[in-house]
């Protein structure tokens, strides 16, 4: 049985994309460069950027794998690709599964995903067509060099379902930053299956105290 994941029921993912979950540390550890996530009355923000010991060209596949976003989260029950709009735009049905304590809910999101130039990925949710009023996501995949790449990734996402208060904003927020932290390291697990995680971290640690 898949164990849920309430951050990708929001999501894609999500890559981009995108929602949140119950959480399991990932095996490997992308560097956190950036995270924040706030709420802004019913609107919950998300800005994260990650870097990780993987080719840029091999994280942007998985990412715009639309027919198998399920392989990247746990929480993902299925992906499927409605139509083609252009040979840059696709519309994606994602379904998601997962709790928060005692709060469980299926999501379906109906995504529209365009991939811009300069490394971008935008993605607007279709709300008439899914659970969330509003999933707007921006996604960077930039390359650092041949073997790294940075990830940006920022959201505004307004869920369409009732929240229970005993949850509580903070709780729901932190959980939305664990799943998109979580995602990009099975992105990275993914694209780098070699990859030692101690040794990942450790080069994470000193090219950014070197970059700084």
């Amino acid at each position: 049985m898949k164990k849920p994941s309430f951050f990708n029921k929001l999501l894609i993912s999500g890559v981009s994309l995108l929602g949140c979950l119950l959480f399991s540390p990932a095996s490997f550890s992308g560097q956190v460069v950036k995270s924040f996530v706030d709420q802004q009355g019913e609107h919950y923000l998300i800005d994260l950027q990650m870097q990780i010991e993987a080719p840029r060209d091999k994280v942007y596949a998985l990412i715009t794998d639309y027919a198998h976003l399920d392989r990247l989260s746990d929480s993902i029950q299925s992906s499927q690709i409605l139509k083609r709009i252009s040979a840059r735009e696709t519309q994606v049905k994602l379904v998601s599964e997962g709790c928060v304590l005692f709060f469980c809910q299926t999501v379906t999101q109906v995504q529209n995903v365009h991939e811009l130039d300069n490394d971008y990925i935008h993605i607007m949710v279709e709300p008439t067509l899914s659970d969330v009023k509003l999933n707007n996501q921006l996604w960077r995949i930039e390359a650092i060099d041949s073997h790294r790449t940075r990830i940006y990734y920022s959201a505004d996402i307004v869920p369409d379902f009732w929240i229970p208060p005993l949850i509580g904003s903070w709780i729901f927020q932190g959980k939305l930053l664990e799943e998109a932290t979580e995602l990009i390291n099975n992105v990275e697990k993914m694209a780098n299956p070699t990859l030692n995680p101690h040794t990942a971290a450790e080069q994470n640690n000193t090219e950014i105290t070197e970059e700084e």
